[in-house]
């Protein structure tokens, strides 16, 4: 099974082969051999389906930066509890035995089921830790993902050579 890192740098990975690849003189002679194939109208539809299809990728995508924004927020908070739920578990586990010493037995059953608690809150915090992406690493996908869509807009022939894309939600 693939972690949410694995599918971040695979999805990095196409993208990146896929700018390469727009980037070629192969796809750069695409519009022309559109135009003497006398195909020039289907090209620029699946052009702009495929720029639709990536603008809407990428709106999708922001919908989802806040919120992995504020996960790795979390997973910050995580790691400072970390060391504190770490240290109460391994202290219930200490004194549940000195407990026992003491002929203690109720105290022993409370403290022995916190005790399993915070272990089990510990090892959700290393699961939880690896399932936050950096917030940083999906705006660059996210930017990679809209400039991919930019050079899949430039190979339109029924464009001006100048028109740009603008990100949803952007202000210019």
């Amino acid at each position: 099974m693939s972690s949410i890192h694995d599918i971040m740098a695979k999805a990095s990975a196409l993208v990146d082969s896929l700018k390469a690849l727009l980037q070629s003189q192969t796809a750069q002679a695409l519009p022309d051999v559109a135009k003497q194939l006398g195909i020039e109208t289907r090209f620029n539809e699946g052009v702009h389906a495929l720029t639709t299809a990536l603008e809407s990728i990428d709106v999708e995508l922001g919908k989802l930066s806040e919120d992995i924004g504020q996960l790795e927020a979390v997973r910050g908070l995580v790691g400072l509890l970390e060391p504190l739920v770490g240290a109460l578990a391994r202290m219930l586990g200490e004194a549940s035995h000195e407990l026992a010493d003491y002929g203690l037995s109720a105290a022993v059953a409370v403290s022995g089921g916190v005790h399993k608690g915070f272990t089990y809150v510990a090892r959700a915090q290393q699961v939880a830790g690896g399932l936050v992406i950096e917030s940083a690493d999906f705006e660059e996908l996210r930017d990679s993902m809209f400039l991919l869509a930019q050079r899949v807009h430039c190979l339109a022939t029924d464009i001006p050579d100048d028109a740009v894309l603008v990100r949803a939600g952007a202000t210019t």
